[in-house]
């Protein structure tokens, strides 16, 4: 007996009822007794009787039906409400864990940072490829991996991202995620935009507004790029390309300052979190060969899209890449660092014995009278002279660069293992 068939029949004895309510009794009977006419083969009274209860109780706990003392009557257009109501909630509890899982994944200190190693991306494609195995997805068309709400595939896709990046648990979940949207996003090689595109995005934008996610799925691109693409296209004929003048060197000289100075006294930071960094001590072949993602605008925690809004002739990359490259003061001209500083910190690390990740190090206790900040900062640029430093592991950074700038350290410390 299926159960929409005993409750079209409840159903349908109410309505037939002026009050549209009756007693449990006198609907049990109308109920079985319709039934029971209906069916081909008849069974007992008492096994109708007691299937009608089993359904009764069942309908009455899901909201259909209302009990009032011994009389029920039907739940004014609730039912199907309510069944989206609880599909809601379950859906709703699902997501707010997965977003728990990943803010306190965010939380982490004990990751790694930087661009992704060959091997890291291999182990990232793999784990895409199991769990396409594993829940029967495609292992040639990924984009499930981008797009999961509404699709037949959605339930099957869930926590793709968090089982992805337990092969990497030395990174983030947002990190993995990024690398992986970078790789495997078919949106990520679209080529150069054209003036049609460049047009159909200014319409979406004026459509959609900022919506990037949606924006990106209508172009076929990343979201990321259609932002991207957007600031730059803002700019107008302001933006400029090529050499800077003496003018914008000192704007963008004055709009750093200016930026750095509001956050330190917006954040109560000391001097020494606040000062800013160089790259200029780093080995130019080197920075040329990682091309433009050598650079990180994460040094000093500044937000390039303010110091290119208040220039208004350069982009947010052109700003950073310039004062990292050529404005900025360095670490020994303020004073941050010494003469022999980086020997003694390579020398620490070495006799340390490197562990795998730079998180692992306890960096306040490098070099004697500078703070963990400095050191791990130095470090970071340090590493920018070893060609394909990102395929090296922390500790394999460490060894090769004492082979190549301090092979006496090595010597020094080889006695030392032996014995």
């Amino acid at each position: 007996m299926g159960r929409n068939l005993w409750l079209e029949c409840i159903r349908k004895t109410l309505e037939e009822e002026p009050s549209h309510r009756l007693s449990v009794n006198k609907v049990r009977k109308r109920c079985t007794h319709d039934l029971w006419q209906e069916m081909d083969r008849v069974p007992t009274r008492e096994v109708l009787n007691a299937h009608f209860d089993s359904q009764f109780e069942r309908f009455r706990a899901k909201g259909y039906l209302v009990l009032e003392g011994k009389y029920v009557t039907t739940a004014p257009k609730q039912p199907r409400k309510q069944r989206q109501q609880r599909a809601g909630l379950q859906k709703e509890k699902i997501e707010v864990g997965e977003q728990a899982a990943w803010r306190e994944d965010d939380k982490r200190q004990d990751v790694k940072h930087g661009r992704f190693s060959e091997d890291e991306k291999e182990t990232l494609r793999q784990a895409a490829q199991d769990f396409a195995s594993q829940h029967g997805l495609s292992g040639d068309d990924l984009s499930w991996l981008f797009s999961t709400r509404g699709l037949e595939h959605g339930s099957k896709a869930r926590g793709a991202w968090q089982a992805i990046a337990a092969a990497l648990p030395h990174r983030k979940y947002k990190a993995v995620y990024s690398a992986g949207t970078r790789m495997l996003h078919e949106g990520n090689y679209q080529g150069k935009w054209t003036l049609e595109d460049e047009a159909r995005l200014l319409e979406l934008v004026q459509e959609k507004g900022r919506r990037w996610k949606d924006i990106g799925a209508a172009l076929n691109r990343l979201p990321e790029g259609c932002r991207d693409k957007h600031k730059e296209i803002s700019l107008g004929q302001a933006k400029k390309k090529g050499a800077w003048s003496a003018e914008e060197t000192s704007a963008l000289r004055a709009a750093v300052h200016g930026y750095l100075a509001r956050r330190i006294a917006a954040e109560d930071e000391d001097q020494e979190d606040a000062a800013t960094l160089s790259l200029e001590d780093v080995c130019q072949q080197a920075q040329q060969a990682e091309g433009p993602q050598g650079s990180r605008a994460v040094l000093d925690d500044i937000d390039w899209n303010i110091i290119s809004r208040t220039l208004g002739t350069r982009s947010p990359l052109q700003c950073m890449d310039k004062w990292y490259d050529q404005v900025s003061p360095s670490m020994v001209a303020t004073g941050q660092w010494g003469s022999g500083d980086d020997r003694r910190l390579l020398q620490a690390l070495i006799r340390a014995g490197p562990p795998t990740h730079d998180y692992q190090v306890d960096w306040g206790q490098m070099v004697r009278g500078r703070s963990a900040v400095i050191c791990r900062r130095r470090w970071t640029m340090m590493k920018k002279c070893l060609p394909q430093n990102w395929n090296m592991n922390f500790g394999q950074q460490a060894k090769e660069m004492a082979r190549v700038y301090a092979p006496g350290l090595l010597a020094e410390e080889a006695p030392a293992t032996g014995q």
